[in-house]
């Protein structure tokens, strides 16, 4: 089996919880069980949350600052996103949700020249307006998620009930999949 360097990024993790915070951790931690080179990029450090194996991965690095501004915060994720996907080379980049990961991804692309996966957990493309849901709403986050879903490599959806709305984002149809996950304890 081909080991793979894969830098996993998500613009959320533990401490909060919910379903995805969980799919990425738990598809982190089994890549890397599988010998894979895993570097999960998280908005805050989130070593403590992470089962590492004997090599060492996945390796957590945060990307924010805590109590930083907006700017000064976007700017430095950007850098270190940056930084650090030069040096370490990866053969792919897996973004949870469009928005904002899919996008850093994407824009960082002539510097890591990766191929770019983007997982959304519903929220980045599903759109409830008569409950106020959906990242689209705002009009500035929908042009970034579609730029994001055009230029990305593969995107995957985590029920195939949200195909209509991937197509909607812009997500193209040969570059959507459908992501069963199965879960054996």
């Amino acid at each position: 089996m081909e080991r793979l360097k894969i830098a996993m990024l998500t613009t959320t993790f533990f401490p909060q919880v919910g379903g995805a915070e969980y799919q990425v951790k738990w598809l982190a931690e089994e890549l890397a069980k599988r010998g894979h080179e895993v570097y999960l990029f998280t908005p805050y450090e989130a070593n403590e949350f992470i089962d590492v194996n004997e090599r060492g991965f996945p390796k957590n690095i945060a990307l924010r600052k805590r109590g930083a501004n907006s700017f000064s915060d976007a700017s430095r994720m950007i850098y270190r996103f940056a930084k650090s996907i030069k040096r370490i080379k990866p053969d792919m980049v897996h973004a949870h949700y469009a928005f904002s990961a899919g996008f850093l991804a994407v824009i960082t692309k002539p510097i890591h020249k990766a191929p770019v996966v983007i997982t959304s957990h519903e929220e980045d493309i599903r759109v409830i307006k008569e409950i106020g849901y959906g990242m689209r709403l705002k009009w500035y986050r929908r042009l970034l998620i579609n730029l994001s879903l055009k230029l990305c490599d593969a995107h995957v959806v985590v029920s195939d009930t949200m195909k209509k709305d991937a197509l909607e984002s812009g997500s193209k149809e040969k570059n959507y999949k459908p992501y069963i996950i199965c879960m054996y304890h």
